[in-house]
């Protein structure tokens, strides 16, 4: 029997127990603590029981395994399955910490920490972000030891917190500085909306926070601050406004980017500049019966992994300062921009062989499963995501993961089971040619 067919076998034996380690991975909430808005002390430890979880398939499957962490209550796991010969190594890696489940009231078909399994999904908060990638890498492990197939090179698992909220640091960065290395590494983010895509690149992430102050006075005066025959920026300046102007701006440069900033492996349009967070409000008095003196507003951007995140920042700064000279109190009054988050976007040639040979995996795991092999099959990961920590140490890092990226942080998040099998089994079948094998006597 092909190595490759003794790997769906497996799978396919393995299949139900996959689904639901997965749901019993969900009911454990394991919310990521740094998420603005969420209750800390309420939430953490979450992160450390799920690496506890994973630690324990770990040590089942006969890993070297270690626990650690950074900061307490926010563990990764990590499972050494040491190889017998000289193979090539390669990390499997995911991140078991997840976002908060928003508006409970908008999970109708199942609780957000449930993990319901029904014949053709398994739902919860992490089925898809990114609780199924980790667990089908996991299995790749059983699979191929179920098959018969002894791994030359080493196989490290991986099981990391704190990407919900960029703290590679905690995580992924953490493993690397205790010098977990390896000739490759998979990252398991949701390849969605094209069925498990292999992702060469990632986009690039800023986030920026920009502040317009304004002038303070009775709400009554309104018509006396904009209108001709008032007393106008002497008596007061709505900040809100002045804000407003400088959002309506943006956005026109949003709309340029649909057009000038393009990337063969993304969608046209995909490339935005969001505004995600607004407040604007009278300083010390949140009501409105004063000309609103404060304003600020967050934005998202995102940009082609091709483009330097410092040439980005220079076109909005830019942006923003030529807009705000068209204004009078804009030009005594320039906004304030800070820069509050930057995360550069991955890319690796799609030439390379751990993009090649990830393709070919992909194909054996799918066949007669002609919905996996529409083309094209490579497509860039469509946000941030932490390939880009393996490649700035020197590992080449590519994407490959169950789950639809339209599914995460949103309600009734779910991950096809199918899915979940065909992308254990190309886990599988790349750690087997990749690591190189042998076989030794099987049930199969």
């Amino acid at each position: 029997m092909h190595e490759a067919e003794r790997i769906r076998d497996a799978v396919a034996q393995i299949g139900d127990e996959l689904a639901e380690t997965l749901a019993a991975a969900i009911r454990i909430p394991s919310i990521n603590p740094a998420y603005p808005g969420v209750d800390r002390e309420s939430v953490l430890g979450g992160e450390g029981e799920m690496a506890r979880f994973m630690a324990g398939i770990y040590e089942d499957l006969s890993c070297e395994t270690t626990l650690f962490h950074v900061e307490e209550g926010r563990d990764n796991a990590i499972g050494y399955f040491r190889g017998y010969g000289d193979g090539r190594s390669l990390i499997l890696n995911g991140h078991h910490d997840v976002v908060p489940v928003g508006d409970p009231s908008l999970w109708t078909e199942a609780e957000p920490f449930e993990g319901k399994v029904d014949p053709d999904r398994v739902w919860g908060r992490g089925a898809s972000d990114m609780k199924g990638g980790i667990v089908a890498q996991t299995y790749a492990l059983k699979a191929l030891q179920l098959a018969g197939i002894r791994l030359r090179g080493d196989l490290i698992l991986e099981s990391v917190s704190a990407e919900e909220t960029g703290q590679y640091r905690l995580g992924t960065g953490a493993a690397i500085e205790r010098g977990v290395r390896a000739d490759a590494a998979i990252v398991a983010e949701p390849s969605g909306p094209a069925l498990l895509a292999v992702g060469p690149c990632s986009t690039g992430l800023l986030v920026f926070r920009m502040q317009v102050t304004g002038r303070a006075t009775h709400a009554g005066m309104r018509g006396s601050t904009i209108y001709p025959g008032g007393d106008g920026y002497d008596l007061g300046v709505s900040a809100i406004d002045k804000g407003l102007l400088l959002m309506d701006g943006i956005s026109r440069l949003e709309n340029q980017w649909s057009r000038s900033k393009r990337h063969p492996f993304f969608p046209p349009g995909h490339f935005t500049i969001m505004p995600g967070v607004i407040e604007g409000a009278p300083v010390g008095a949140r009501i409105p019966y004063y000309v609103p003196d404060s304003f600020a507003v967050e934005y998202v951007v995102w940009y082609p992994p091709s483009e330097e995140p410092e040439a980005i920042k220079q076109e909005i700064e830019g942006f923003v300062d030529a807009l705000a000279r068209t204004d009078d109190w804009l030009i005594a009054h320039p906004p304030a921009i800070t820069w509050v988050k930057d995360t550069p976007g991955a890319s690796l040639d799609p030439a390379h062989p751990l993009c090649q040979e990830l393709l070919e995996a992909h194909t054996l795991a799918a066949r007669n499963k002609p919905e996996y092999l529409v083309e094209p099959r490579i497509q860039g990961f469509l946000g941030a995501e932490e390939t880009i920590r393996f490649q700035q140490a020197g590992i080449p890092a590519i994407n490959y993961g169950p789950g639809d990226i339209r599914l995460a942080h949103a309600a009734n998040e779910h991950v096809m089971r199918d899915e979940l099998v065909t992308a254990c089994t190309t886990y599988a079948i790349f750690a087997m040619r990749w690591c190189g094998f042998d076989m030794v006597k099987t049930t199969i």
